[in-house]
């Protein structure tokens, strides 16, 4: 597999676990691994312009900006995470397919709401944290057993170490979550949460 994409909605963490993945397989990759956000691209900076910049290559007269990075990258190994495609897939398709051709040992993680469609392309799920059942009432140690509280909790603990989920906050807590649908947010914004339910004091 050459080109794995993360696909999920905004919000879920697709930036963080290429990251992650990045962080860990840095030892595997020789020539290293490049974080390229692509989400200035737009009217005034091209995808091309973007790779190149983050591995640092300056355009020349001779060739195009993809013929210079196909020829930079065609001995490297080296891993590219290509960060926030949804917005130009057809471009991120087509680039991602020339610097494969290109370079036999360059691998492609991407971030996108949607896949990238190109062969070979493999999509994993980046799905939200698991939910409590509305439905349902739930002990405290039950609700500890689900993704989206759990993280709660740890967030919660980080700003205020003496919180605890307990059976006095167990349901709010359990109803923010579902509010957020499974999707993590930003530290500041637990925090902003906390002072509105008035879970931590």
């Amino acid at each position: 597999m050459r080109l794995v994409s993360l696909i999920g909605p905004g919000g879920v963490g697709k930036s963080r676990l290429a990251v992650q993945v990045g962080r860990a397989l840095r030892p595997h990759f020789k020539d290293g691994v490049w974080f390229i956000d692509l989400l200035p691209v737009g009217e005034d900076v091209t995808l091309e312009q973007a790779v190149a910049s983050a591995l640092s290559i300056h355009e020349t007269a001779q060739g195009t900006l993809v013929d210079l990075l196909s020829l930079h990258l065609v001995d490297k190994e080296m891993l590219l995470l290509f960060d926030n495609c949804e917005h130009i897939i057809d471009s991120a398709g087509l680039v991602a397919m020339k610097l494969l051709q290109a370079a036999p040992r360059l691998k492609i993680l991407a971030t996108s709401r949607e896949p990238i469609r190109i062969d070979g392309e493999r999509c994993v799920s980046v799905a939200p944290l698991a939910l409590p059942n509305e439905k349902h009432t739930h002990t405290t140690q039950a609700l500890l057993a689900y993704e989206s509280v759990d993280l709660f909790v740890q967030r919660a603990a980080a700003h205020t170490p003496s919180f605890v989920a307990d059976g006095r906050n167990a349901a709010m807590i359990a109803q923010i979550c579902r509010q957020l649908d499974g999707i993590p947010r930003p530290l500041n914004w637990w925090r902003r949460v906390y002072g509105r339910y008035r879970l931590i004091k």
